[in-house]
């Protein structure tokens, strides 16, 4: 593969590492799309295989972190699963009223309102819902972690081949 095609891949795989913080771009699966493009019209070899499984594997941790991350925390505090299915439908529709920030003022908003309609008090639900965001951060993080990961296993693949 020339260079031109290797940068190729390597700005696809920095806009799906964007895509970890922006709501509806395919973060993770981007990078993972980019490594499988660059193992198909490169090649596997041995490196490659082994690299591919690695970024495969983080892929699956970096996705289920997200959500288990917040589910965890947000559970331990008490939040119902209801209330995190409505974060989820605000946060999608906070999204087209406010592009980009509108994701996350509408997931808080939605696990705040089904926690304040479920306990009945403000105090109560503010603390289920700061457990539940410290979760979503937690996650977010880690997914970015693994997206630096994916893409450092990716750049030591190019250059073992």
């Amino acid at each position: 593969m020339d260079d031109s095609a290797t940068a190729l891949v390597f700005i696809v795989m920095v806009i799906g590492l964007a895509g970890t913080i922006v709501p509806l771009v395919p973060g993770l699966l981007l990078i993972w799309a980019a490594a499988l493009g660059y193992g198909v019209l490169e090649g596997w070899g041995a490196a490659g295989v082994v690299a591919f499984a690695v970024i495969t594997g983080l892929l699956i941790v970096g996705m289920a972190a997200q959500y288990v991350m917040a589910h965890r925390s947000g559970a331990a505090g008490g939040a119902a699963r209801s209330s995190l299915l409505l974060a989820a439908v605000f946060g999608f529709v906070g999204f087209f009223v406010i592009p980009f920030v509108g994701f996350v003022i509408g997931a808080v908003l939605g696990v705040l309102v089904a926690e304040y309609r479920r306990l009945g008090r403000w105090d109560a639900a503010r603390h289920v819902t700061l457990l539940v965001v410290k979760g979503f951060g937690i996650g977010l993080l880690v997914e970015i972690a693994c997206g630096l990961a994916m893409i450092m296993v990716w750049g030591g693949w190019v250059l073992v081949d």
